[in-house]
């Protein structure tokens, strides 16, 4: 679950984002907060499912 989740977050969103501000017309700040939220689902997800799990 861990792994699935980090690699959505980031590597599965990020490269496409062109095509996801073009279909959603997400606006600069929207697009940098998209941006945020996968970097810190990749840091703190894991952490999160750690304990989870334990």
């Amino acid at each position: 679950m861990r792994f699935s989740f980090v690699f959505f977050a980031w590597f599965g969103i990020i490269p496409f984002m062109p095509d996801v501000v073009r279909d959603l017309a997400l606006t600069p700040e929207q697009k940098w907060n998209s941006v945020v939220l996968a970097v810190a689902g990749t840091v703190f997800f894991p952490a999160f499912d750690w304990e989870i799990m334990r």
